[in-house]
């Protein structure tokens, strides 16, 4: 089981995927399957694939299955030699997630018509495909597939995994990457109640984007999965949860009922967790006076389990953007919502897309007024994002009518493979031209900022150890800065954003490079911050 990495999204944590995927392997096999090896690049951060192949020449497996995540198209073409190699001796190929669910056709040319594609959730399609390379019967009649039958690509039926049935993640790989600090993860929901927004991609772990699809893990796969973890020495967790406290109040209610029984059970250890939560989980303006009493007191009492983090997909701070985003939300709730999770005691970070194709430098005002007059600045992850235009997703109906209005071609329709995104044009020429210097900034301070926020936005620390508050809060007056940069471009034409976010971005690198025990660090991602650090002030210098 292989995970691909790149360092276009530099963040280090295990690949989920491969631990369900190989649970589901190890139940359905419990005699013929000899052994699993897991090499997870996500895991220790490197895009290398010695060790991959290296570990695939040595132990030339039966069966393959490679995780191909965004970013990481072009590496998987640079290891298909290598799969060619274990096809022409009969191995069985599996690639799955993100990206082979979009362009499965393109990789059966790309890689090998011999491969095997799997669409969304992979626990139960990749049990069917080892039964049918095993002869047992067709890969037709497997769900969630595509593959290539007499040179013609066919696409099996679409089928939802009953979350009710599979095993607790596979964990015996974990002590191997635990040292790394890489974050952990698991999970208690699949789906989102929500699955509206018009920016997202649906049918990874859904199928027709419906809130019905959302479905919760049993209560005792929850425990198995949790009790592993902590007899590991796992403090920390990540829930991958699209949408941690999805369904209606009551549901979540009875979801903390599990989670607490959960909780004490593995006691005395204790599990910090961090999770996705959508805004109205939190705080819901249409909720009478005794609703939203049971919402805070249902949201403290996570936090006192131990959820230390909540990523809340805010977007924007205007509404009519969040009208074209259907979020569903207000702005006036995203602001409410924020402030009941700093109130609850627990850590906060929102999810923002500034620009759309379809954005006014008015909408661009109000979302940088909505950030700083709510002090929430400092919160926001990447609070100059540009919308990522992905295949399939509702927002391109939309951008299609505002074309045929237009008169205009928006967007490139040449699909870039490695972000399943196209390139787009804005709308309003004025927006172009301060959303075309944002990019340029955004350019010169990825590197850096990315990194930063790889390292501090979820686990418990183990990379950076004590540094980890000290480099956030950088990170949150870093931000504070940008946006009041913007902020006076967008009101006056004639300021210029480039130089005020070159200041605030030179800053955060002399500051990253004063905070103690960075400099020689042991892990990848530290030492390539403060490289990237180190070359941005010595370029000032010079």
């Amino acid at each position: 089981m292989i995970g691909l990495y790149t360092e276009r999204y530099p963040a280090v944590g295990e690949t989920h995927g491969l631990s369900v995927v190989a649970a589901s392997l190890e139940q359905a096999f419990p005699e013929s399957l000899e052994e699993i090896r897991i090499v997870d690049l996500v895991a220790f951060g490197s895009e290398d694939l010695v060790p991959v192949i290296a570990q695939m020449e040595a132990f030339r497996p039966n069966v393959v299955g490679v995780s191909v995540p965004y970013g990481t198209y072009s590496t998987l073409l640079e290891l298909a030699p290598n799969l060619r190699s274990l096809l022409d001796e009969g191995a069985c190929v599996m690639l799955g997630g993100a990206l082979p669910t979009y362009l499965g056709d393109r990789m059966l040319i790309d890689v090998d018509p011999r491969v095997v594609v799997i669409i969304g959730e992979g626990e139960e399609a990749s049990v069917g495909v080892v039964s049918a390379w095993a002869g047992r019967f067709e890969f037709s009649v497997v769900p969630n597939l595509r593959v290539a039958v007499n040179g013609t690509s066919l696409a099996t039926k679409r089928s939802l995994v009953d979350v009710t049935k599979v095993p607790a993640p596979y964990r015996a790989h974990l002590p191997g990457i635990l040292a790394s600090g890489a974050q952990v993860f698991a999970e208690s929901s699949r789906a989102c109640s929500w699955a509206a927004c018009s920016f997202c991609l649906r049918g990874l772990t859904d199928i027709d984007g419906k809130p019905r699809e959302f479905r919760r893990f049993g209560k005792q796969r929850l425990f198995d999965d949790l009790k592993r973890l902590s007899d590991l020495g796992v403090t920390a967790v990540t829930f991958a949860d699209e949408d941690f406290l999805g369904g209606q109040l009551h549901e979540i209610e009875n979801f903390a009922d599990v989670l607490e029984e959960t909780v004490q059970a593995i006691a005395p250890r204790r599990l910090a967790f961090d999770a996705s939560v959508t805004i109205r989980s939190i705080y819901y303006s249409d909720d009478i006076e005794s609703e939203r009493f049971r919402r805070k007191a249902v949201l403290r009492r996570f936090v006192s389990m131990g959820l230390r983090k909540i990523f809340l997909g805010v977007e924007s701070g205007s509404a009519s953007q969040l009208r074209r985003y259907t979020k569903g939300h207000t702005p006036d709730e995203c602001a409410a919502a924020s402030r009941e999770v700093l109130s609850a005691g627990a850590k906060l970070e929102l999810g923002f897309i500034m620009f759309d194709p379809l954005c006014t430098r008015p909408e661009i005002i109000e979302n940088v007024r909505f950030l700083l007059d709510n002090d929430l600045a400092q919160f926001a992850s990447s609070p100059t994002a540009e919308l990522r235009m992905q295949v399939g997703s509702r927002y391109l109906g939309i951008l299609h009518k505002a074309e045929a209005q237009l008169g205009t071609e928006l967007y490139d329709r040449e699909l870039d493979p490695n972000t399943l995104s196209y390139r787009y044009r804005f709308a309003d020429a004025d927006v172009a031209e301060l959303a075309h210097a944002v990019r340029r900034d955004n350019a010169r301070r990825q590197a850096l900022v990315y990194r930063l926020k790889g390292l501090t936005r979820f686990g418990d620390g183990k990379i950076l150890g004590v540094s980890t508050n000290e480099v956030g809060a950088l990170l949150g007056q870093y931000r504070t800065r940008m946006l009041e940069a913007l902020a006076q471009a967008a009101l006056a034409t004639n300021v210029s954003y480039e130089i005020e976010a070159k200041k605030a971005l030179l800053d955060l690198a002399s500051s990253v490079l004063g905070v103690n025990g960075l400099d020689n660090h042991s892990a990848p991602l530290v030492r390539q911050a403060v490289e990237i650090a180190r070359e941005l002030v010595c370029a000032a210098i010079s």
